[in-house]
């Protein structure tokens, strides 16, 4: 019998950006609906070009400067910008054209094009949750490695965010991500049953991430002084928790041998996850 084993990398990046960063418009050639928040963007940096044989269409222009009030607007911090302003006008791609390092301003600055492709899954790197988009194998973009069959990269990504404001005031943003780059799969390994497993524990990890975003409301977080003070207490909280639901998972499926405790515990992640989606 063969033993399918996942190793998770749950974290949660608490990152307080304090950015009064601007997203300026030069072009914008095509009028069309936005995506949802957790929709696919990926990313072509500088010097990377979109294959010639993807067809494309051209949204529009954008830059993202320095307002002249950011504090700590780190490239990860102005990537996410970038993604936002791409879903906004209904963009799956950004194309970073010029990429200004920090220097006289502290900030990391883009020029980037906006497109909207067929098809995103061959250029992802990171996946965020999303009701209508599971995993698969070919998500599992790493070498496979012989320590174990499959590895798992799982985050709880979680952040404070001063973009748009010019106070201590900000929102909070917790994301379920999966990471295809650190995510691997030995070739005899792709089967159902694990991949069945993987879809669970991506379901139980967006559970937590609900859990994680409703702690921050009723601590009321979108303060950045409550964010200093609550939000670290409130991750250990629930990550004591999450991290027994993991270990449960995969010793009572037997790491996703024992299909009718598989078929159980995806009953029961599915009930869950409705349950914690509407409160």
């Amino acid at each position: 019998m063969r033993n399918f084993f996942s190793v998770v990398f749950l974290s949660i990046l608490f990152l307080g950006c304090k950015s009064a960063m601007s997203v300026k418009e030069n072009n914008l050639y095509v009028t069309t609906t936005a995506l949802e928040s957790n929709a696919s963007v990926v990313v072509f940096k500088e010097g990377v070009n979109i294959p010639d044989s993807i067809k494309r269409v051209k949204i529009g222009d954008f830059k993202i400067r320095d307002g002249g009030m950011s504090v700590d607007c780190g490239y990860e911090t102005v990537i996410n910008i970038a993604k936002d302003k791409s879903r906004s006008v209904g963009g799956n791609v950004v194309k970073i054209t010029n990429h200004k390092l920090p220097g006289f301003s502290t900030c990391h600055q883009i020029d980037f094009e906006v497109y909207k492709i067929d098809d995103v899954t061959p250029f992802e790197k990171e996946i965020l949750w999303s009701d209508n988009r599971a995993l698969n194998w070919d998500d599992f973009k790493d070498a496979p490695k012989l320590s174990y069959p499959f590895y798992t990269c799982l985050y709880i990504d979680a952040y404070f965010d001063f973009t748009k404001f010019l106070s201590n005031k900000g929102r909070f943003v917790v994301e379920t991500e999966f990471n295809t780059e650190c995510s691997w799969v030995q070739p005899d390994y792709r089967t159902n049953k694990g991949l069945d497993l993987v879809n669970i524990h991506f379901d139980l990890t967006e559970i937590y991430s609900i859990k994680l975003r409703e702690s921050f409301k009723e601590k009321q977080v979108d303060d950045y002084n409550n964010w200093v003070k609550y939000a670290s207490d409130a991750y250990k909280e629930i990550n004591k928790a999450y991290e027994t639901e993991v270990y449960n998972l995969y010793t009572q499926t037997a790491f996703g041998n024992n299909e009718a405790e598989l078929i159980a515990w995806k009953f029961k992640i599915n009930e869950e996850l409705k349950k914690a989606s509407n409160q």
